[in-house]
């Protein structure tokens, strides 16, 4: 039994990673894999615009059910953010989901609306809820039962994910059970820069211009790994050397006008997450990074400010991407929150 369970393994990895499939038939092997206790599973869900990549793992070692820790990754980044965070918690019995934004990683929009103009608006908490919902609803057909899995998810966002994860947890209150905004920005939340910040801006969106993707990738690497106001070089090589693939990744998508933030539109609800802070319920952990861009730390304060819920702000010795530069101790400050904030309401 043990090496057919193995073989079922392998052969869902390799439909997981591959692009060209049917959903449908990788659920299908998901809700085999699942039933034997293997509950790994990877698929696209389907927009009128583009595909969205997501991939869940089960908790290993499980005992009564948790929410789903959703991962929601920042503007310079894509779903692997959480590689590490992924095979952390679901070792200690959390069941873990993430996925690509649309226009990042592997959820590409259409060539139909990419030759769109103007181009749809999307929204993004609406796919997250999506996304949730269609988990909920095949965790709850494979189990037989609704009491067998949980139908509410823990959001942890950074960064632009951290927007995302707060605009899901006010116009879906029904399947948020805590929050986690780790240097998180929102929509509405108004901040500003130092004049140096924004200068290097300044300069990736005029490499933007002159199509320069190594120029804005390297800018966007110290920008959100060293941080903007210290030197080239404060971070790790590991953590550069990641941070500069999202980036170039991401900054050739903006100058071929096929993915990022800037070249498609989106919106959140109506009336803003900004304006509808107070009526969050759940607890929310948000932190900050020392060497952070500016107007990002003192977001991250007034989105407390705001809050009438439970609230813990911590600031690490990072800059943007904290899970990254320390995820021993973001993994340990998470998994606390957890415990203390999640499973002993």
């Amino acid at each position: 039994m043990a090496g057919f369970i193995d073989d079922l393994r392998g052969l869902l990895v390799y439909f997981g990673q591959a692009k060209d499939r049917s959903c449908k038939n990788l659920s299908s092997l998901g809700a085999l894999v699942n039933g034997l206790g293997i509950m790994s599973r990877a698929d696209y869900f389907r927009t009128p615009h583009g595909n969205i990549f997501w991939s869940y793992e089960a908790a290993q070692n499980a005992g009564a059910p948790r929410p789903t820790l959703l991962f929601i990754h920042a503007g310079v980044s894509d779903h692997t953010l959480w590689d590490e965070q992924v095979s952390y918690f679901s070792g200690q019995g959390w069941p873990v989901l993430r996925y690509d934004v649309f226009g990042y990683g592997r959820s590409k929009p259409t060539s139909d609306y990419l030759k769109s103009e103007p181009r749809p608006i999307v929204k993004h908490y609406e796919h997250a809820a999506s996304i949730v919902k269609h988990l909920i609803s095949m965790n709850t057909a494979l189990a037989g039962s609704p009491e067998a899995f949980s139908d509410k998810v823990v959001a942890v966002g950074l960064s632009r994910g951290g927007g995302i994860a707060i605009e899901l947890a006010v116009a879906y209150p029904e399947l948020v059970s805590g929050l986690v905004v780790v240097a998180g920005g929102l929509t509405g939340i108004l901040t500003s820069n130092a004049p140096e910040e924004d200068a290097l801006l300044g300069q990736y969106f005029s490499s933007l211009k002159a199509g320069d993707v190594e120029k804005g990738a390297s800018i966007f690497t110290h920008y959100w790994g060293d941080g903007p106001l210290v030197k080239v070089g404060r971070v790790g090589e590991d953590v550069r050397g990641k941070l500069y693939a999202w980036c170039e990744d991401i900054t050739r998508r903006e100058v071929n006008r096929t993915g990022g933030a800037f070249c498609i539109p989106f919106e959140g609800p109506e009336p803003p997450a900004a304006e509808r802070l107070s009526e969050i319920r759940v607890p929310v952990a948000i932190a900050t990074g020392k060497y952070d861009e500016t107007s990002t730390t003192d977001g991250s304060k007034v989105i407390a400010q705001k809050l009438e819920a439970k609230v813990e702000v911590k600031e690490f010795e990072t800059a943007h991407m904290i899970n990254l530069e320390e995820g021993k101790e973001f993994n340990g400050w998470v998994e606390k929150y957890l415990h203390s904030w999640i499973l002993e309401t």
